[in-house]
């Protein structure tokens, strides 16, 4: 299934590599952007927006993962309890996985 802006993505029609539910994509602009709106439903006060960027550098691609919270107790809840850092980095961590065995395989043929 081709992702678009404004897709909902929910357990029923989410692989394992798309986000499950209450992520809204609000700008998919290959091969450089990828935005998205994460709350718990539609309307979410609570919810956060975050941006993946992407970049060339050398033969490989830098990417930076910011996130943005509506306020400064709901950015430092997901830190300390959440363990966003943590967690963002284990989630570029298993992208870079998934890209360098997605292009080992086409290199394989």
């Amino acid at each position: 299934m081709p992702l678009r802006c404004n897709d909902r993505t929910s357990p029923s029609n989410s692989p394992s590599a798309v986000p499950g539910p209450g992520i809204s994509w609000t700008e998919i602009a290959p091969p450089e952007r990828i935005a998205l709106l994460h709350g718990e439903s539609r309307g979410d006060p609570n919810a956060f927006d975050s941006v993946l960027t992407f970049a060339p550098d050398g033969a490989a691609t830098r990417i930076e993962m910011r996130t943005v919270f509506p306020t400064k107790e709901l950015r430092d809840e997901a830190v300390e309890k959440y363990h966003a850092i943590e967690g963002g980095r284990q989630t570029l961590s298993n992208l870079a996985a998934y890209v360098s065995e997605f292009v080992r395989k086409g290199a394989e043929g």
